[in-house]
């Protein structure tokens, strides 16, 4: 005769583990979303001259985006940290290394 509590105790256990491991292994996945669109989204359009730009010069698209960011706020840091942990495969390195070489082509 054996006890079926032990065997339905042990279930219970090894899907709240498996639950449990399976939305941690999702937490960089999520990002916060404003307006329909994730911060990674927004950040794609974002140029590297808009961060300094006087205000009257900016587009409306940079507004839009420094709006979504500034109501995502603090919510943004796991994400952003996220990104920047991440690493680029060798050949796109490579790639970006090269477009920014003066020396690119080189005449004699």
């Amino acid at each position: 005769m054996h006890k079926p509590l032990p065997l339905a105790l042990a279930a219970v256990v090894i899907v709240a583990l498996g639950s449990a491991v399976w939305f941690a292994s999702r937490a960089p996945d999520r990002e916060p979303v404003y307006k329909g669109k994730r911060l990674s989204v927004w950040l794609e359009h974002y140029g590297p001259g808009w961060a300094g730009c006087p205000e009257d010069l900016k587009t409306e698209e940079a507004r839009q985006i420094e709006e979504a960011v500034r109501q995502i706020g603090t919510n943004a840091i796991p994400t952003l940290l996220h990104m920047l942990r991440k690493k680029d495969f060798a050949v796109v390195s490579k790639l970006l290394e090269w477009r920014q070489s003066p020396y690119l082509i080189r005449i004699p």
